[in-house]
């Protein structure tokens, strides 16, 4: 059995004594009112169940398009916060997707600077995944602090105008961020009260009006400031920020692992006392350049050291004053032929060897005076007494006197003890 609602049968009981009304009461009162004249109650009725139906009808449909317009206002009101939470998730997914981009460029880095050894190479990917990262930069400097005065200097810059950083130890705001060893976030450096633009030297200045920097930090220590600067005030955020402290973080460990690299290597090939290489890494890089020089035909020259009398500094002072004069020489020789290319070595006790590349023997002879010269005027103090120090030196060249390392090594060592015997504190050569 179908139940039928309360309220759809009130309803249709209305709607009966409705039309109920209209076609019997009324036309029953309307003829007893006429006195009983059917006819015109005939006549006329048909115009009143006309009017009296598009009254009904007009009712009817005043409430239908009320309920319509209602549920229009509700239907237009649900699909507005429905495109509201559409348009907020395109927001949020927008968001994740530059999130997740960022983190898988970072996963990338990481990697990187895993694999990466070297100080060179670790810097350059630095720069490299930080102004992908940030790409609204104008430049990007990384400075690295110098352990022993503290400084800043700029060990790798990349720019999108090619302009030259002039401020190689950094300006007010890398220093800022060396002392502090905080990050620096500069939406306007003309509206900044923190610092005094018209304190940086204006042929210093560049065109930067906003800047990031933030400090490379390892145990506690800052080993260098990692700064994004652009030309637009308002560049970047505190998200860009917040971006940089993590790229900071991540390349902070990556250069520490770089230099403590760098030195376990120069501890395998260079000697701790003097910081000259040692004789095995030497004889390697001969092997290499006399090849070079016989491909190139390229001019090659040796020099071999040794301290005049060197025992005699022990006995006298003791072996630390003979540390002393070790220390000395090898400065002298890294100031004097230290530059790019050439190879200083300790070869043995108080012997030295300075390979001198693309040097002819006229040069190499014209070196080796002048260098003994240097090392006998300079003074040295040993328990608060004055003393010099006199080398002998002997001198052999590539290709005039071979090519064959052993060989060049037996003649230059022969060369050496000629000069001592012969009263030492000199040069000598072979001469044609």
């Amino acid at each position: 059995m179908i139940k039928i609602p309360k309220r759809r049968l009130f309803s249709n009981l209305k709607f009966a004594l409705f039309f109920l009304s209209i076609f019997f009461i009324l036309p029953l009162i309307y003829s007893l009112e006429t006195g009983g004249n059917k006819l015109r109650v005939l006549f006329l009725y048909p115009y009143l169940l006309l009017i009296l139906s598009l009254i009904f009808f007009k009712f009817r449909s005043d409430k239908k398009i009320k309920a319509i317009d209602l549920a229009c206002d509700t239907l237009s009101e649900s699909v507005n916060t429905t495109q509201e939470v559409i348009r907020n998730k395109r927001i949020l997914v927008e968001s994740l997707s530059a999130k997740l981009k960022r983190y898988n460029q970072l996963k990338d880095l990481t990697g990187k600077l895993t694999t990466a050894l070297s100080l060179d190479e670790s810097a350059r990917v630095i720069l490299e995944h930080v102004t992908g990262l940030i790409p609204q930069f104008t430049s990007c400097i990384l400075y690295l602090v110098n352990p022993k005065t503290y400084e800043l200097n700029c060990f790798l810059s990349k720019s999108k105008q090619g302009f030259t950083i002039k401020t190689k130890k950094g300006d007010i705001f890398d220093h800022w961020v060396l002392k502090k060893m905080q990050a620096l976030l500069v939406e306007d450096i003309s509206k900044d009260f923190r610092f005094d633009v018209e304190k940086i030297d204006k042929e210093q200045l560049r065109d930067v009006q906003c800047l990031i920097a933030a400090p490379l930090l390892t145990y506690n220590k800052i080993i260098g400031t990692l700064r994004l600067d652009s030309s637009v005030s308002n560049c970047f955020s505190q998200e860009d920020l917040r971006l940089l402290v993590t790229i900071s973080d991540l390349a902070a460990q990556a250069i520490e692992n770089a230099i403590l690299y760098k030195h376990t290597l120069d501890l395998a090939i260079k000697d701790g006392l003097t910081s000259l290489y040692l004789k095995g890494y030497f004889l390697e890089r001969l092997e290499e350049e006399l090849r070079r020089a016989s491909l190139n035909k390229a001019d090659l020259s040796l020099l071999m050291l040794d301290i005049d009398k060197f025992k005699d500094f022990n006995d006298r002072f003791g072996h630390i004053a003979g540390d002393i004069v070790l220390k000395a020489v090898s400065k002298q020789l890294l100031d004097f032929a230290g530059k790019e290319g050439n190879i200083c070595c300790r070869f043995g006790g108080e012997e030295f060897i300075v390979l001198l590349i693309d040097t002819n023997k006229q040069k190499a002879v014209r070196l080796a005076e002048d260098l003994r010269q240097k090392i006998k005027a300079k003074e040295i103090l040993l328990r608060r007494k004055a003393a010099t120090i006199s080398v002998s030196v002997g001198v052999i060249s590539c290709p005039e006197d071979g090519f064959v390392s052993q060989d060049l090594m037996l003649k230059l060592d022969a060369l050496l003890y000629k000069a001592k015997r012969s009263g030492r504190d000199k040069v000598c050569f072979l001469e044609k």
